[in-house]
């Protein structure tokens, strides 16, 4: 039988440069070879889910799992993090996850949390920088002033498709948004 996890916070909004801390509780113990924990800055939509970025938990155990254990953390958030957002269809949340690495699936457990404050306009690329992550791959405002991106020419487009992600046919990006009409300035790594 798989163990069965839940993920306690000590408290329930978070800042910038703050510690999530809490405990991991153990309510079924069972084989598991280590139990690590990961914050993750993640874009989530319907059929597309990104960690743009990691925090580093660690392990916290190494072993099987007892019932009632309570395995204790704390990730410190960046200086300078972006809150979480959302619309109907996408949501840039913060995420903890802890994982029980198991002979066969491994069990898995999320929880979103909020984070309060404003980066300002630049607030992902610096949250990027400061974490050591290269900052690609993603839509970035235009400075005030700047001419809008130009999108990739029409005769790139696929045929009749739907709105999806697709080889950039720019080569700038692995992959580029394609709305259904136009190719946008949506880029992934």
């Amino acid at each position: 039988m798989s163990p069965r996890l839940a993920i306690e916070l000590e408290k329930e909004l978070f800042r910038p440069g703050e510690a999530i801390a809490g405990a991991v509780d153990v309510i079924r113990g069972g084989r598991s070879r280590t139990v690590t924990l990961n914050v993750h800055f993640r874009e989530i939509t319907p059929d597309f889910t990104h960690d743009w970025l990691t925090l580093p938990g660690g392990v916290l155990l190494q072993g099987d799992l007892a019932d009632g254990a309570s395995l204790p953390f704390s990730v410190r958030l960046p200086g300078r993090c972006l809150p979480g957002c959302g619309t109907a269809s996408a949501e840039l949340a913060w995420v903890v996850e802890v994982v029980s690495d198991e002979f066969g699936p491994n069990t898995r457990e999320t929880i979103t949390i909020e984070v309060q404050g404003a980066a300002g306009p630049d607030g992902l690329a610096e949250m990027l920088a400061a974490a050591g992550v290269a900052a690609t791959g993603y839509a970035q405002a235009a400075p005030a002033g700047a001419a809008p991106a130009q999108a990739a020419p029409a005769s790139a487009a696929p045929a009749q498709a739907a709105a999806d992600w697709y080889p950039d046919p720019s080569g700038q990006a692995r992959l580029r948004y394609w709305d259904g009409a136009r190719w946008t300035e949506h880029t992934a790594p």
